[in-house]
């Protein structure tokens, strides 16, 4: 049987230079990278230009890579040897913009020396060991472009350490500045060192920047593993934080003091009641005999957002009537009360508008939402056989559709969108739910009991989670009451 292996052509290194916004300001920032990591205090990068080439030497005096790192982890395409938590760089794909996809490259790393082109290469040891490690790429030219690569990079950097290009001095001073929000992933600040520049880094190292409108320099550091946060190529952050970067640099155009003020989280208490599953034994048999009298299944009008019973209907005797209406009564009764007492969470720098508050002209689509969100959470805790004490209420946040608080013991859902007003160039709230959004609504609920025994989204919160919507289902016509008789 014959045996082969993929052969990888110049061509496919060719291409790699496509998959970078800017692929020398890509090498800059792998290349310095590399060398913070290995512990450099000194980073000299010398420019010779060699027709439209240029040759690209950078060395810095930080520990030598071993044999093993240097043939199993930087020239394996599949390896790395950095974990992207205290370490800036990687290298997984940044060895390709590094070395593969340029003319050739030399690479001396204590006593061993690395001659290659793309995937082909040699490695000798050398008699003369370099303290550190020097990079020798030949790449594109012009010189004064990868020159203003590395100029660039520096601007943005915040670093102890001495970076020279061609004998001098650059400046890798750019310091925070004044903190404004915390974001997931990371932290924002403002400084007037630039303007209208957005610079998102990892421990003081840029991974990548962008024009904003603001004449300041926003910066963000990036919290945590840096493999877990940017994209491979470390152009952007991953799916997962990528809209909430470009919301709040939306939000930046529209308002720029309200996208930098740090919000103050405001409570509204209004009277704050706590609910319990073991609640009145008469308002347990009202739900259960009025699910049994109508049978109800709310299901959407077509062409408007509101809701409609249907369902088989019990023989229509005078008796049958007036019980039903007598319990109608009674959840109404009951479910106002979750509405009276009732707690608001401010998140937003804008204040909460009247038609969501209780205390004032709380509109009847509101009232109604918070009440069905109440009976959720009390079916939740009676299919759980949970008897503990808990709030219900709003939360307004540019962030969450729903929270737990486990201080007060409070599920908060999220009403409102905030939305921009082109043409005034303020902010505003938008109706969230339909009435009729019972599947998002009931998942919601689900979502956030589980925070109330286990907080992080980890694979154990998964795992919970899993088998409480599987209970959901299982007994989903329990929750049909939550939707009607309001």
């Amino acid at each position: 049987m014959a045996r082969g292996q993929v052969k990888i052509g110049p061509e496919f290194f060719g291409k790699v230079k496509k998959d970078y916004a800017d692929w020398r300001w890509a090498f800059v920032r792998e290349i310095v990278s590399n060398g913070i990591d290995a512990g450099a205090g000194q980073i000299d990068v010398k420019l010779i230009a060699e027709g439209d080439r240029v040759q690209v030497s950078v060395q810095n005096d930080g520990s030598p890579m071993t044999k093993s790192t240097l043939v199993d982890k930087l020239l394996n395409l599949g390896g790395s040897t950095k974990d992207g938590g205290a370490s800036i760089g990687g290298f997984g794909a940044a060895k390709l913009i590094l070395y593969f996809c340029h003319d050739s490259y030399v690479i001396e790393s204590g006593s061993l020396r690395v001659d290659g082109v793309g995937a082909d290469y040699e490695i000798t040891e050398v008699s003369e060991p370099l303290d550190g490690t020097r990079s020798t790429v030949v790449m594109d030219g012009p010189k004064s472009d990868i020159e203003r690569a590395f100029m660039q990079f520096a601007s943005c950097t915040q670093w102890s350490g001495t970076l020279t290009l061609d004998g001098e001095v650059l400046e890798t001073s750019l310091r925070k500045g004044s903190p404004r929000r915390q974001f997931k992933f990371g932290k924002v600040y403002t400084n007037l060192q630039q303007s209208h520049r957005l610079i998102v880094r990892h421990n003081g190292v840029p991974m990548f920047r962008q024009y904003v409108s603001t004449d300041k320099c926003v910066l963000v550091e990036l919290d945590g593993n840096s493999t877990e946060l940017l994209t491979s190529n470390r152009d952007g952050l991953n799916d997962k934080h990528r809209q909430e970067l470009w919301d709040f640099v939306t939000s930046l155009a529209v308002d720029v003091n309200s996208a930098l003020t740090v919000p103050e989280k405001k409570w509204l208490d209004f009277g704050g009641r706590y609910l319990t599953a073991s609640f009145p034994s008469s308002v347990t048999e009202a739900i259960a005999a009025f699910v049994a009298a109508t049978k109800v299944v709310v299901v959407e009008s077509e062409g408007s957002g509101e809701s409609e019973e249907s369902g088989v209907e019990p023989p229509a005797t005078k008796a049958v009537e007036e019980l039903r209406e007598e319990l109608r009564e009674e959840l109404q009764s009951f479910s106002s009360k979750m509405v009276e007492k009732f707690l608001i969470l401010n998140e937003t720098s804008l204040e909460v508008p009247s038609y969501y508050r209780p205390d004032c002209d709380m509109s009847t689509h509101a009232s109604k939402l918070a009440m069905i969100w109440g009976r959720l959470l009390l079916q939740l805790h009676v299919m759980e056989k949970d008897a503990r004490p808990f709030q219900i209420g709003f939360v307004f946040s540019e962030s969450s559709l729903a929270c737990y608080s486990g201080e007060r013991a409070a599920f908060l859902l999220n009403p409102a969108k905030l939305v921009s007003q082109s043409a005034s160039a303020s902010r505003s709230f938008k109706k969230r739910y339909k009435l009729t959004d019972r599947a998002e609504l009931l998942s919601i609920a689900a979502h956030e009991y589980v925070h109330r025994d286990h907080s992080p989204h980890d694979e154990e919160y998964a795992r919970r989670l899993t088998h409480l919507m599987g209970r959901v289902l299982k007994n989903v016509k329990d929750f049909n009451w939550c939707f009607v008789g309001l």
